[in-house]
């Protein structure tokens, strides 16, 4: 998400209906588009407003972070922007769902698909604790 557009939307900008929110996807019927939204730079009010502008855009997902800002994911953040959209959008974490615990957490709190580096390790300790 062009985030210069959500602090200082201009006329063909961004605007509360979401019609020309900036975002890079390609469409595809098959395909779900995500905006990423960079949560660390966003106050909690950015949060809420960005999130119903992607909804309202059309997208299928509102993603907290690519994981190279100062913090990624974080589970205050990922319920709050659950609670900003409707049940058909899809929230998404990553940037710092370091384990198993920290991704249970973001399932509990709504995220349905995350972005975790230690995907093998949350894996296997999944295996182990489960049995699956």
């Amino acid at each position: 998400m062009n985030t210069t557009q959500t602090y200082t939307p201009q006329e063909d900008g961004a605007h509360s209906d979401g019609s020309k929110i900036p975002y890079s996807a390609t469409c595809y019927a098959e395909q779900k588009d995500k905006v990423i939204l960079e949560n660390a730079y966003l106050t909690k009010e950015e949060i809420v407003k960005a999130c119903q502008l992607v909804e309202a855009s059309g997208a299928d997902y509102v993603k907290t972070s690519t994981g190279f800002a100062s913090t990624g994911a974080i589970l205050e953040d990922v319920k709050l922007m659950r609670a900003s959209v409707s049940p058909k959008m899809e929230v998404k974490s990553a940037g710092g769902v370091k384990n198993l615990d920290m991704l249970l957490a973001f399932m509990d709190a709504g995220v349905k698909r995350s972005g975790a580096s230690a995907a093998a390790a949350m894996l296997d300790e999944f295996k182990e604790r489960f049995g699956a």
